[in-house]
């Protein structure tokens, strides 16, 4: 900060000296391009992280209204993030609808989507306990 100020102040006292001017232009360029390049994932991580949660919460939404909103066994529609997805033929799975699986786009998302039932969780509790049998809700 102290440089930069200081660079200032001479490009004021100097201005009419273009060739002054032109090498405190410059070395004011490369201290700002040095800092730019010096910037970190860690700088970012806070930004970067609540931008993927964000883009998979929107996903998430896409998903559960384009199955219909609620559990298909009980009608179950008050939270969102008590909906899942159980995929009918787990063999043909490409990935999981879990927060990883919805960082792909929207297209692929749709796919896997269509291959699954959209249940609350205490009814995937009971499909994976064989209390429901899927085969009646595709």
């Amino acid at each position: 900060m102290f440089i930069q100020t200081l660079i200032e102040g001479f490009m004021l006292r100097f201005e009419k000296n273009y060739t002054v001017l032109v090498v405190l232009m410059f070395y004011r360029y490369s201290i700002f391009m040095r800092a730019k390049e010096t910037r970190t994932y860690k700088d970012r991580s806070e930004y970067l992280i609540n931008a993927v949660a964000k883009r998979r919460k929107k996903i998430k939404q896409k998903a559960v209204e384009y199955k219909g909103g609620r559990c298909q066994i009980c009608g179950y529609s008050s939270y969102m993030g008590a909906l899942e997805f159980h995929h009918l033929k787990p063999f043909k799975k490409e990935f999981g609808l879990g927060l990883n699986g919805l960082t792909r786009s929207w297209v692929r998302v749709k796919k896997e989507v269509d291959k699954c039932i959209l249940v609350c969780s205490n009814c995937h509790r009971e499909i994976h306990a064989g209390l429901h049998n899927t085969k009646l809700h595709t």
